[in-house]
């Protein structure tokens, strides 16, 4: 075993050192032919170098051997010119108009720099051959575009941007695509399909093409366009200019969305240009825009408000302080309805007109002015629908307001001139926030319109507080009346038990609920409560007044408290803590008057009485029929 491996071992090495010789054999192959490789390379270069060079000076000896070829044809050309005899077949020939073409604008740039002194004739021959052929080609590119060849557009166009009236060409071009266009309703469309159609076109027969979309663009929009939209507007604003500011705002909108649609082609990378297009035709009217805004919605609103207060057979007039008292003397009887002259109707009317108006100014008025446009739109509307309409249907209504004690039960119709009145002001807000807001919110001039409206807003709401007041006022005169006429002298000097209210009592309490429901029906939000609260308070003062015109009995004190129950119970209905705190003070009074008379310092010291006033206490008691005899008036000494 140890034999064969050393043999193996041997046999190893042996096949190892080939090996490693066959390596440094295959590495001295690689470098030798790395070297040719390396050699081959330079002499490659070298060659490549000489074939330039060798190139270089054949270019050399062939570009002036071709320059005075064609400098000789040239001066052959122009001898022909100069001797009047133009036969050669590149000039003659029409087949050959665009060799034809290359060859004279050559001969009139080199006639351009010969004196007039000996070559006027050859010169304006020339000259005359130049706008002849430029014509021929003219009249050939028109030729192209009506057989829709573009190679040969293309061709000619080529040929003739190297004359001086190329843009003739364009022109040519242009015209020819207008004639596609009809001006009618369908124009937007029209002009749509066109540019798309023609922008592929145009970049393969032109060497400008975004030039070319542009004129061709500019033309649709000043030609037209332009047409049709004078010829829409201009008589509707001469005979209709309400018909004329609709149709105006509907093909403004048409016309912004046509911009949109072409500003993909940007014709100069302008992503504005349609814009500027756009502006540049409806200039005429947009400049004009706001004074006829302002005139068309003050006419109508005039209108609408006029017509309204003809179908009420009412005739307006100024309410001053003279005017006020002389309306108030002949409607001031207290059983006469207060009219309304609040018409939600004539609200949505005018609010529908300003909302067209705001939509309007939002597209018809340039960026810097639609804040500014919006707050006059938004002024006419203040002025009209709520200082001509609303805030005069209030103060009409105050000088028809009931008296103070009225005979009779007074009409509580404020109630519902004060709903209209704020159903009126809820739609004018939402107009204010839905319309005017988005146009005015990012600019100062928004501060103006929220100042103005604060200012309406609170004049209307003293104006309102008045209505109101004079009512509740009016109502608790005629419940007092009710009392004083229907309370007998003796009705709390009885000796029998009472089991019900006297019929003053009820009779009053039955028109308070009548006013209460009234002013529920028409009155909401904070206003119904703090209403409430004033009706409560006016009541109470009422009831506590008129128990102090009389006196009272044993059993008439405890017909008292039964009517004192009743009203009570009424007060109830207002949902006001403090009133109803007030008659449970009213009602712990009324038991001074039915305490025995020993009892009563401790009827006094009571939870409900404890913290009233002495007088207050001390007057209740001298209702009693027996303040005198009992000698109650130590009790408060």
């Amino acid at each position: 075993m140890e034999k064969k491996s050393q043999k193996l071992e041997a046999d190893l090495r042996s096949s190892g050192k080939k090996h490693a010789e066959r390596i440094q054999e295959l590495q001295r192959h690689q470098q030798q032919a790395f070297q040719s490789f390396q050699d081959l390379e330079e002499r490659i270069s070298a060659v490549a170098a000489r074939v330039v060079h060798l190139g270089e000076q054949l270019e050399g000896v062939n570009t002036p051997r071709e320059h005075a070829a064609d400098a000789q044809r040239l001066m052959g050309y122009f001898s022909e010119f100069l001797s009047g005899n133009i036969n050669s077949d590149v000039l003659t020939n029409p087949h050959r108009i665009n060799e034809t073409a290359d060859v004279v604008r050559k001969l009139h740039l080199i006639a351009q720099e010969l004196p007039d002194s000996n070559f006027q004739e050859v010169k304006l021959s020339i000259l005359n051959q130049y706008k002849k052929v430029e014509k021929e080609l003219l009249n050939k590119f028109r030729s192209a575009g009506e057989n829709n060849d573009i190679e040969q557009m293309q061709l000619t166009a080529e040929t003739l941007s190297r004359y001086q009236n190329y843009q003739l060409c364009v022109d040519a071009y242009v015209e020819e695509a207008l004639r596609q266009i009809d001006v009618d309703e369908s124009i937007f469309e029209q002009i749509t399909s066109l540019i798309d159609g023609k922008s592929s076109q145009i970049s393969k027969v032109f060497n400008s093409p975004e030039q070319v979309l542009g004129k061709l663009i500019q033309s649709c929009y000043d030609n037209r366009l332009g047409e049709f939209i004078h010829h829409k507007l201009d008589p509707l604003k001469r005979k209709n200019l309400e018909l004329y500011l609709s149709e105006c705002q509907k093909l403004y909108e048409k016309t912004s969305a046509l911009s949109a649609a072409l500003s993909k082609h940007r014709p100069g990378s302008d992503s504005t240009f349609t814009k500027k297009l756009q502006r540049s035709v409806f200039d005429d009217f947009i400049s004009s825009y706001l004074t006829d805004e302002e005139m068309f919605l003050k006419k109508r609103s005039k209108e609408l408000l006029d017509r309204y207060y003809e179908r009420q057979g009412h005739e307006k007039r100024g309410l001053g302080s003279e005017m006020a008292s002389k309306v108030g003397s002949i409607f001031g009887s207290d059983n006469r309805k207060v009219e309304i002259l609040i018409s939600e109707e004539l609200a949505a009317s005018v609010l529908q007109e300003t909302h067209s108006a705001f939509r309007r100014c939002g597209a018809l008025s340039p960026s810097n002015l639609i804040a500014e446009n919006g707050l006059k739109i938004f002024n006419i509307l203040l002025e009209f629908l709520i200082k001509q309409h609303v805030q005069y249907a209030i103060d009409f209504g105050l000088t028809q307001a009931p008296s103070a004690e009225p005979k009779t039960e007074p009409d509580m119709s404020m109630f519902l001139l004060v709903q209209e009145a704020n159903t009126v002001w809820h739609l004018f807000e939402k107009q204010f926030n839905d319309d005017l807001l988005p146009l005015t919110a990012q600019s100062p001039i928004h501060a103006e319109a929220v100042q103005a409206r604060k200012s309406m807003k609170d004049a209307m709401e003293t104006s309102m507080d008045s209505a109101l007041e004079k009512t509740i006022t009016s109502a608790i005169g005629y419940a007092k009346n009710i009392l004083k006429s229907e309370q007998k002298r003796n009705d709390f000097l009885s000796d029998e038990l009472a089991s019900q209210a006297t019929p003053a009592c009820r009779t009053a309490v039955e028109y308070l609920h009548k006013v209460i429901s009234s002013m529920k029906k028409h009155l909401d939000g904070e206003n119904i409560d703090l209403i409430l609260i004033a009706l409560g308070g006016k009541f109470y003062t009422l009831i506590y007044e008129h128990l102090q015109a009389f006196q009272f009995s044993s059993m008439g004190g405890m017909l008292a408290i039964c009517d004192i129950k009743e009203y009570r119970t009424a007060a109830k209905s207002l949902n006001s803590v403090l009133v109803d705190s007030k008659f449970d003070t009213l009602h712990a009074l009324c038991n001074l008057l039915i305490a025995v008379p020993e009892n009563l310092r401790q009827v006094c010291t009571g939870d409900q009485l404890a913290n009233l006033d002495k007088n207050v206490l001390h007057n209740f008691v001298k209702l009693r029929t027996d303040y005198k005899a009992n000698n109650l008036q130590r009790l408060f000494t």
